[in-house]
């Protein structure tokens, strides 16, 4: 057992990566009260990306079967993020909360 540092503040959510994407699955993804996302190998048993856009709480998260990772936050936007360099593909606003 190991501990992943990175996050300020606490986690609210964790989702693994799709088996079918990559065989063994070594890497999750996480949310937090801070504002970001990450995804963490556990091999190299460390952050390899992390996702900083949403300005308020991500309250949610979810690892695509197409290999994307969908954010969802308090600042009522959703975003989908490319999960190999991290890179913003869509947002989407009108959330109410």
């Amino acid at each position: 057992m190991y501990t992943c540092q990175g996050h300020k503040k606490w986690i609210t959510g964790i989702s693994w990566e799709p088996v079918h994407l990559r065989a063994p699955c070594r890497r999750f993804a996480s949310s937090s009260k801070d504002g970001d996302a990450r995804i963490w190998d556990v091999s190299l048993r460390k952050c390899v990306i992390c996702f900083s856009r949403h300005t308020l709480a991500v309250t949610c998260l979810k690892w695509g079967g197409d290999g994307v990772i969908y954010t969802g936050s308090q600042d009522c936007t959703i975003k989908v993020w490319e999960t190999s360099q991290g890179k913003l593909i869509q947002e989407l606003k009108g959330h109410g909360h």
